[in-house]
């Protein structure tokens, strides 16, 4: 019980001490894997529920467009990924990139985007990857938007 004690505090120090960093918001150009344009738009930081903690930020990303070509799905709402250790009980989160999985008809479709911390806390994307899985078919595709 101590151990658990002592890491539900840690763990709330560090996910707390780092609450505030955001993604600046703004359109954000860059060149994809195949050296073609691409852009997409960081609409501002909200919080669910308006409780600020890193697990409540969503940062919502719209107009994705590779090539001139606008990705489906109208805004993603992007959140930091966590993960759970059973063993060591503990939960973490990844600090540095915001990410959505949805369902679509034949499959799921996520949206990955890395991102650098200055030092006043304020974050710059540095990738954005677009997935897309048939489930039915077994194919996959990506595109990557590396930021300028």
């Amino acid at each position: 019980m101590k151990k658990f004690l002592l890491n539900t505090i840690i763990m709330t120090v560090l996910i707390t001490s780092k609450s505030y960093a955001h993604l600046l918001p703004g359109v954000y150009r860059g060149l994809d894997q195949n050296n073609l344009p691409c852009q997409f738009t960081v609409a501002g930081t909200w919080y669910e529920d308006d409780i600020k903690h890193p697990l409540r930020e969503r940062i919502p990303v719209l107009d994705i467009k590779f090539h001139g070509t606008t990705a489906p799905m109208v805004i993603w709402n992007l959140y930091h990924p966590t993960s759970i250790n059973y063993h060591q009980t503990q939960i973490n989160l990844n600090h540095e990139m915001f990410h959505e999985i949805v369902a679509t008809q034949f499959g799921a479709s996520s949206v990955t985007l890395l991102k650098n911390e200055s030092e006043n806390h304020d974050s710059l994307p540095t990738k954005l990857i677009l997935i897309e899985t048939n489930f039915q078919s077994k194919k996959s595709s990506s595109k990557v938007c590396h930021i300028n």
